[in-house]
């Protein structure tokens, strides 16, 4: 099985079954429906996607099968709306961001227009289907803050850790994603197990909290500094 998920023997279960009628009712919601879909719901389909697709379509498993898996062949129809994985990802979730997600003149625009501002943190709850992403939680509209703020901690402490020649190895998401998270404003306290590894260390320094506090280490600040120093070659 691929990461522990036996997909053959999902396909043919009667809860993927019910599942699969479950996800088909989404097309038949209707326009207030679908403006009242929050974050937190967009962050729980996008994760049930990936897995519908992965036991329809099987995981890609190179970076045109990537392309496609999530540009185009694994998609929803929310009411009168069509979305794949990249559209909740980079359309409503990151709210179109550098350039990707929706154009000026699409009107699915209207699904995150009048959201809160982009939460940096939902790259800690997207489950891509790869062995270092974050694992499937269920978040909700209520609690969505410290459900992000759970997820954060739980993937940065599995996710980053400090060699003995002084290194900061990250998850890849901060190299990918590098310009979401330089305003962590947005993040809060997220990078607490980052700076708490660095602070049981023998190299702790002033300089280094306050590129921790404030996250330019992820990728600028910590290049520059002279112990730590963020590692090329980032975990995958």
């Amino acid at each position: 099985t691929e990461r522990g998920v036996d997909y053959d023997a999902l396909r043919y279960s009667e809860a993927f079954a019910s599942f699969v009628r479950t996800a088909a009712l989404l097309a038949e919601l209707n326009y207030e429906q679908v403006h009242q879909l929050h974050d937190a719901d967009f962050i729980n389909l996008y994760n049930a996607m990936v897995l519908h697709g992965s036991v329809v379509l099987r995981h890609p498993r190179n970076a045109s099968e990537r392309q496609a898996f999530y540009s185009h062949k694994v998609c929803y129809a929310f009411g009168p709306y069509v979305l794949s994985l990249d559209d909740i990802e980079h359309g409503v979730l990151r709210r179109s961001r550098d350039g990707k997600g929706f154009g000026l003149e699409d009107n699915r625009r209207v699904l995150f227009t009048t959201s809160s501002s982009f939460d940096p943190r939902i790259h800690f709850a997207l489950n891509c289907g790869a062995k270092s992403c974050p694992p499937i939680k269920l978040f909700t509209k209520q609690n969505l803050n410290n459900e992000l703020k759970a997820a954060s901690h739980a993937f940065l402490d599995s996710e980053t850790c400090i060699k003995e020649n002084n290194t900061i190895v990250l998850s890849r998401l901060f190299f990918w994603y590098a310009l979401d998270f330089l305003t962590l404003s947005e993040i809060g306290d997220s990078l607490d197990p980052i700076t708490e590894q660095a602070q049981s260390s023998n190299f702790w320094s002033d300089e280094f909290a306050v590129a921790a506090k404030y996250g330019r280490h992820l990728i600028f600040a910590a290049s520059r500094l002279a112990s730590p120093t963020l590692s090329n070659e980032l975990n995958d």
